[in-house]
């Protein structure tokens, strides 16, 4: 399915605070080559689930177990950098038109870093455009200090063209970015989590490489260059 982003004010869904309650937000550097098109796989069953506890008070534990549920086990990430739109593939284990599952493709340019998230409503795959997204949660984070837990309301940018196309035949999502968008940006570096609820298990899973944990949302892949005019 195809559906361009509105402009909108999209509070966050009330899982994605658990998200930012288990998950530090990072930026992790990975790769080191510039190319037109980039692409690397990641390791199968390597995502965590997190079920929470409201003992011991007043915040609580997070228990920890490995592995994901097929349809958001990221199994790699693919960047074409074009003249005009900046094209982001991942790929899943077995990806499933499912309405609880939301999938951030994560944004990196030299003018900032920008949050597409992608999920599924009312049968149709949603886009929406968040600028500033980490440096913001980031922000929120260290404004909490030793709370439990913090969350955010962040305002949805606005980006005519914006395209998102979920094909689980091909267990792919693919999101088509116009370059404007971003300012032509001379590079781009891209990132994916993707993260479900089944039972009350948070499930949670990103493209990273294989030395890299679960500490963070934003893990940022090489630099993917522009094509010379």
């Amino acid at each position: 399915m195809v559906q361009d982003a509105p402009v909108t004010r999209l509070p966050r869904p009330a899982r994605c605070v658990v998200v930012l309650a288990v998950l530090l937000v990072l930026s992790v550097a990975s790769g080191r080559a510039d190319a037109a098109t980039w692409s690397q796989p990641d390791p199968r069953g390597d995502g965590s689930g997190y079920t929470f506890s409201p003992d011991p008070e007043p915040c609580g534990t997070f228990e920890t177990t490995p592995g994901v549920s097929p349809t958001v086990d990221v199994t790699r990430l693919r960047v074409q950098h074009r003249r005009q739109v900046i094209r982001v593939e991942v790929s899943f284990a077995d990806l499933r038109h499912d309405p609880r599952q939301s999938t951030t493709v994560h944004l990196l340019t030299a003018a900032g870093d920008t949050d597409v998230e992608l999920f599924t409503a009312r049968g149709k795959l949603r886009a929406w455009w968040f600028p500033g997204a980490q440096t913001q949660q980031q922000e929120d984070a260290d404004a909490a200090g030793s709370d439990c837990s913090f969350s955010g309301v962040y305002e949805g940018g606005r980006c005519p063209g914006l395209r998102a196309v979920s094909s689980p035949s091909r267990d792919r999502l693919t999101l088509t970015a116009p370059r404007a968008c971003l300012d032509r940006p001379r590079w781009v570096r891209a990132g994916v989590t993707s993260s479900t609820d089944v039972d009350g298990r948070f499930e949670v899973d990103r493209w990273a490489p294989a030395d890299d944990d679960d500490a963070g949302p934003a893990v940022y892949g090489a630099k993917v260059r522009a094509p010379r005019s």
